[in-house]
């Protein structure tokens, strides 16, 4: 609950301090007509107006479109990635909430200097670059965030569920169980259990309980016994995070977890805020060095209407990334389907190749002197 509540704070305080910085930094252009006696009706109408004669006028700004093609792409694998993350991480992974949270925290705070980093890359190497550099960035995040995996559990604190003999009462008592939304039940076989932390089961109501657990094919937690008749019992439900090897691509988490997760011993959570401090390096470049080369291609005295049209586009390219993703999931898993997403990222990457900056540039200053000129 801490967490959460440091997470929301965090986005709210971060938001507003780069909004601060914002007005106080970027000069506001000077206005040069004022449309009076709008309504409401006629500002949507006129809004809507204008959208239309920008987009018939972009055929004459070629750089422009094959710019924007390039942002669709890349900006739809992007924000598709942040939207689905949470769900990966705990459907998938099984990330405890409160990691998920300080890892939204965590971006917050690497974002703002991150930006400030691709800022000063972008003024050595040239702006184009600089988001391709931020690019490849994202598509390095999303191929080992398809490499996470959480490590089998070994030691008898590693499990979710710890039971531990009593020696004075010969029973068992659960020492510790996850934190569940539901209450955790099973029946198999005509028994039933319910693993509530402190709960007190005997010897005999444990017998078939490892075997239920590994015959189950719902469970997705496992269980581990210390002492008694019983010591060293563990389980691993069917459908535990840490099994891989069913899915197509299983073999490259299960690669990665043997070259890099298990040799450093990191857990899944660390995993996760390993990639919250990637994500937040270049989340912050990429935004702002897309918005800063689309700047340099289109005519300053336009810039509001062309800003209104990226705008658009911003909400109109969270189209195919979510399609892609229902579908691939639904055909194949979650891994497979966080890696399609990669392709539409790759996909805008290749096309950023044809953007030629020189020529938006030059036919953006022609634009503006004609425009100066009427």
């Amino acid at each position: 609950d801490l967490a959460a509540r440091i997470a929301i704070a965090a986005v709210g305080v971060g938001g507003f301090g780069r909004a601060i910085w914002t007005l106080r930094v970027v000069p506001e252009p000077p206005e040069r007509r004022i449309a009076g006696g709008l309504t409401a009706t006629s500002a949507v109408s006129t809004a809507f107006r204008e959208l239309r004669q920008t987009f018939r006028e972009l055929r004459r700004f070629r750089v422009v479109l094959i710019y924007l093609a390039a942002f669709l792409l890349f900006n739809d694998g992007v924000q598709t990635v942040l939207a689905i993350a949470g769900a990966y991480a705990a459907d998938t992974l099984g990330i405890a909430l409160a990691f998920n949270m300080a890892t939204i925290a965590i971006i917050q705070f690497v974002a703002v200097p991150g930006a400030l980093a691709f800022g000063r890359l972008a003024d050595r190497i040239a702006t184009k670059r600089a988001l391709v550099v931020a690019l490849l960035g994202w598509i390095v995040i999303v191929l080992f965030g398809v490499a996470l995996a959480p490590l089998t559990p070994t030691a008898h604190e590693d499990h979710d569920f710890q039971l531990g003999y009593r020696q004075a009462s010969g029973d068992y008592v659960v020492e510790a169980a996850p934190d569940l939304d539901d209450r955790f039940e099973l029946r198999w076989q005509g028994e039933y259990w319910t693993l509530d932390e402190g709960a007190v089961l005997g010897a005999g109501a444990l017998a078939n309980l490892p075997e239920a657990i590994r015959d189950s094919e719902d469970v997705e937690h496992s269980l581990s016994i210390r002492g008694g008749g019983m010591d060293g019992q563990a389980a691993l439900g069917p459908a535990h995070p840490s099994l891989l090897g069913d899915g197509p691509l299983d073999w490259w988490p299960s690669f990665v977890r043997g070259l890099v997760w298990e040799p450093l011993g990191l857990a899944v959570g660390y995993q996760w805020l390993l990639i919250g401090v990637s994500v937040g390096l270049v989340i912050g470049g990429s935004q702002a060095l897309a918005r800063s080369l689309y700047a340099q291609i289109t005519p300053e005295r336009r810039s509001g209407e062309f800003f209104a049209f990226f705008g658009f586009m911003s909400r109109a390219s969270s189209v195919f990334g979510p399609t892609i993703y229902i579908v691939a999931t639904a055909v194949f898993d979650t891994r497979v389907a966080v890696a399609a997403i990669l392709l539409i990222i790759v996909a805008g990457t290749i096309v950023l190749r044809w953007v030629d900056v020189a020529e938006g540039a030059r036919v953006a200053a022609e634009e503006d002197a004609r425009t100066l000129d009427a």
